[in-house]
């Protein structure tokens, strides 16, 4: 198959797609495709600094520089570039713990409140197109995939006076709450000076080399349900084996589950039931199914 899917680079503050910014895959995100197709997008713009949002950023950029002097000299950056690297806001809690401070959006200066998924929300408009194109020829394919991308960014264009105008009364608004809240934070501290003054100086040296200690890692570890679970367990396996009696048939593990299960049924139920639109009989019939199971 000459392709299997698209990579697309788009701007994550407005969502247009990026001239040189598409190109065809083999075998799925392969680091060359996407080096390439990044690297075509990068290379007709002169910019001083790139902030780069992907979903898998902290491998990507591990052998990035490495790939890029294998490519042809006319898609490498310019050695003054600074590069930087996150993972946008929905994918990152999914990753490792360690990893997740280092690339937060939250923390990256100049961001702002870009969350780095209109990629997402672009591809759900976008991957419609793939029924008709699959079967085309890749000259077909592509002309139809230029004309539905041109497409997606005129209606952005368009858009643009409605979309930034709601942003910024959001942005002016919650800016306001969030200076009072970081002022009165900064308040608290002055009784213990020393701490804000390191505290600060600790955030402008990671931010100047994020190779420095990062101040937004936690220290502290959590337990996950899993690892309750299995303590839980471990002590029910002893005390089996020390000849405590078991008064029921469940076990306090399976209970404690049992219940936490029907808790998070409970919430859905109440979730579904709380719909803004008027529920159709189907619905209804549904929820109240759902409802009666629990009191079996």
């Amino acid at each position: 198959m000459r392709s299997t899917g698209v990579g697309m680079v788009l701007c994550a503050r407005h969502e247009v797609v990026q001239a040189g910014g598409v190109g065809d895959l083999q075998k799925g995100e392969r680091y060359c495709n996407m080096d390439y197709i990044l690297l075509s997008a990068l290379a007709l713009l002169l910019v001083a600094s790139v902030f780069v949002s992907y979903d898998i950023a902290c491998q990507f950029k591990l052998h990035f520089e490495e790939c890029m002097a294998d490519l042809p000299s006319h898609l490498h950056l310019p050695q003054d570039v600074d590069i930087s690297w996150g993972i946008p806001k929905c994918h990152c809690p999914m990753h490792k713990l360690p990893c997740q401070a280092p690339h937060s959006l939250n923390f990256k200066p100049g961001v702002g409140r870009t969350d780095g998924e209109g990629i997402e929300r672009s591809w759900s408009e976008l991957n419609r197109v793939a029924n008709s194109t699959k079967e085309m020829g890749p000259g077909s394919r592509h002309d139809t995939l230029d004309d539905h991308l041109g497409h997606h960014n005129f209606r952005k264009y368009v858009g643009l006076g409605r979309s930034l105008h709601l942003q910024l009364l959001l942005a002016t608004s919650e800016q306001k709450r969030q200076q009072e809240i970081f002022d009165d934070f900064t308040q608290s501290l002055r009784a213990q000076p020393r701490s804000g003054k390191e505290w600060t100086d600790m955030v402008l040296a990671w931010e100047r080399d994020p190779t420095q200690k990062n101040p937004y890692v936690s220290l502290v570890s959590h337990a996950s349900q899993d690892e309750v679970k299995k303590q839980l367990l471990e002590e029910e396996k002893r005390s089996v084996q020390a000849g405590v009696p078991q008064i029921h048939a469940t076990g306090p593990t399976s209970f404690i589950s049992m219940g936490l299960l029907v808790e998070d049924t409970q919430r859905r139920i109440v979730w579904d039931a709380r719909r803004s639109e008027e529920l159709t009989t189907i619905q209804d019939n549904e929820i109240q199914r759902r409802r009666l199971l629990l009191l079996c």
